[in-house]
């Protein structure tokens, strides 16, 4: 699943990026999702073939999503150095 972010919903900090707000994905539907075992930002929200992948991390615990469950990172849930 993808999320858009946009700057409002970032905050820097001497070169560490997190997120200020809920990050919360769509509702999982029409089975489920899995498990979540990392996460990774990318430069385009639609087409992984031709994006860049900025940033790249694997979760301290896997997450199963279920059909009708939710996925979000609460604020100041990720925080990220890009360099």
């Amino acid at each position: 699943s993808r999320l858009a972010l946009s700057a409002s919903d970032l905050t820097n900090t001497n070169g560490a990026v997190n997120n200020n707000t809920i990050l919360q994905f769509a509702q999982a539907s029409g089975g489920a999702w899995g498990t979540i075992q990392s996460i990774g930002i990318f430069q385009h929200a639609t087409d992984n073939a031709t994006s860049d992948l900025f940033w790249f991390e694997v979760l301290d615990s896997s997450v199963t999503v279920n059909d009708g469950d939710f996925f979000q990172f609460n604020a100041s849930g990720i925080t990220w150095t890009i360099s």
